[in-house]
C-alpha cells in the first residue's frame, strides 16, 4: 500500500463517519469498520511503517474492549488510524472556519441587518458585536428571535455553558453587566433560540497573594501546569485515566499570570491550550480590578472578566512561549465569546471548571491558586 492508497481509504472513511460517531468513539469505529468491509490488517501494516516512538507511548485504548482480538501493539495502531480519520482535512477547514467567525463586519451580516434595533444594544465602543444580554433576555430565552452563535462556539466552548452561566443557582451572570456573541446569520421570530453547544507542574501557583488580593505594584505571579508523556506509572489510575483522556483530545497545557501595574490596577489573564485538528486554539480568560491590595478574596470584585477564544497557526512557536514568565506571542486570530462587568472574584474559580476542558489541569491549577481560601466548586 502507499501513502496516496492509505489517504484514498482514510478519506473515505472520513465521510463515511461523519455524523456516526463522537469524538475518537472507538466501539462505534470498530462497528464501522466491520459495516464497510475495512481491511484494517492491510492498513495496520501500512501504519506500522510510520508510526514514530511517541505514537507508541500512549494507551488509552488498552483501557477498552475494542478491537480486543487484536495485539496491544497493532491496538494503538489502530487507535492511530482512527486519529488520522478523525483529522483528515480538518487543520484547512478549521481555519477557515476561524477566520469566517472572527471577521469584524458583524453589521454587515444577517442578523443586523434584518434586526437593526440590535445595534443599539452593542457593547460601546466594541468591534465584535457582543450584545448586552439583559436587552434581549426575554426574546433569548423564549425563542422568539436569537441564539449564541453556535457555529462560532462549536468545538471550543464545553455543552450547556450558556444554560449554566445563566442559572441562578450557580454563577448567574445575569446579574451582572454580561455581554454575548449571538449568531449574526440568525434572525426568526419563531424558531426555538435556546440550544445547546457543540501533568506537571511546570511553575506551581503561589497561592499567598488570592487571599488577601497581594500582589504588590510592579509585580507578578505566573503559575503553569502542562500534560507531559513522562512515565508516570506510580500517579493514580483515576488521575493517570483523566491525563490520558485529555491528552488524547489535545489538551496541553494551563498557564495564567496576575500582576498590578505601577497605578495600582490589577489584572489576570489564564489560557488554556489545546491541539485541535491540527490548530493551536487558546481558550482565555482575562480580568481586571481596581481592588487594592488587602481586599478579601470574598469581596474583590472584577471590573470586567471577558472570555475569548485565540488561535495560534505556528503551534510549536506558543508552546515554546510561556505567559507565566511574562513571555508574550499573539494569536493568529482573536474572538470574544462574552464579557462580565462588575463581576465578583471568588467565582473565578468555578468559571474556570466551566470554560475550560481539562478537569485534571483545570483542578490542579485552581486547587494550588485558591487553596488559601474556600471556594465551591459547581
Amino acid at each position: 500500500m502507499t501513502g496516496k492508497e492509505y489517504n484514498i481509504i482514510i478519506s473515505d472513511m472520513k465521510n463515511k463517519v461523519i455524523n456516526k460517531t463522537e469524538f475518537y468513539n472507538f466501539e462505534i469505529y470498530e462497528i464501522i469498520f466491520n459495516e464497510n468491509n475495512v481491511m484494517l490488517d492491510v492498513l495496520i501494516d501500512y501504519r506500522t511503517k510510520t508510526m514514530s516512538d511517541k505514537d507508541f507511548k500512549n494507551k488509552f485504548i488498552l483501557a477498552t474492549d475494542s478491537f480486543s482480538s487484536y495485539t496491544s501493539t497493532d491496538r494503538l495502531i489502530i487507535q492511530r488510524i482512527i486519529f488520522d480519520i478523525e483529522s483528515y482535512g480538518e487543520t484547512e477547514r478549521r481555519m477557515n472556519e476561524y477566520k469566517q467567525w472572527f471577521k469584524l463586519n458583524f453589521k454587515e451580516e444577517k442578523l443586523f441587518k434584518e434586526y437593526k434595533q440590535l445595534e443599539k444594544f452593542i457593547r460601546k465602543n466594541d468591534d465584535e458585536g457582543l450584545i448586552e444580554f439583559n436587552k434581549i433576555k426575554s426574546e433569548y430565552v423564549n425563542g422568539n428571535h436569537f441564539k449564541h452563535n453556535k457555529n462560532y462556539y462549536k468545538s471550543v466552548i464545553k455543552d450547556q455553558v450558556f444554560e449554566q452561566l445563566l442559572r441562578p443557582d450557580t454563577l448567574n451572570v445575569t446579574e451582572y453587566p454580561f455581554y454575548i456573541k449571538l449568531d449574526n446569520e440568525y434572525y426568526s421570530p419563531s424558531r426555538n433560540a435556546l440550544s445547546s453547544l457543540e501533568e506537571a507542574a511546570i511553575n506551581p501557583s503561589n497561592p499567598k497573594w488570592t487571599e488577601s488580593f497581594s500582589i504588590h505594584n510592579g509585580l507578578f505571579e505566573g503559575a503553569s501546569y502542562e500534560l507531559r508523556e513522562d512515565n508516570d506509572d506510580e500517579m493514580d489510575i483515576g488521575k493517570k485515566c483523566f491525563k490520558d483522556n485529555d491528552y488524547l483530545r489535545g489538551i496541553r497545557r494551563i498557564e495564567s499570570i496576575a500582576k498590578r501595574k505601577n497605578n495600582g490596577r490589577f489584572s489576570m489573564m489564564i489560557e488554556e491550550l489545546s491541539i485541535e485538528y491540527g490548530i493551536l486554539v487558546g481558550r482565555c480568560i482575562h480580568l481586571d480590578s481596581q481592588d487594592p491590595i488587602g481586599t478579601n478574596f470574598f469581596e474583590a470584585i472584577l471590573s470586567h472578566i471577558d472570555y475569548a477564544i485565540n488561535v495560534y497557526g505556528e503551534i510549536h512557536n506558543r508552546l515554546n512561549i510561556r505567559m507565566d514568565k511574562k513571555e508574550k506571542y499573539d494569536a493568529s486570530l482573536r474572538g470574544h465569546l462574552f464579557r462580565i462587568e462588575n463581576y465578583p472574584f471568588y467565582k473565578l474559580p468555578d468559571l474556570t471548571y466551566l470554560l475550560f476542558k481539562s478537569k485534571l489541569l483545570t483542578e490542579d491549577w485552581a486547587t494550588a491558586t485558591f487553596n488559601k481560601v474556600k471556594y465551591r466548586q459547581t
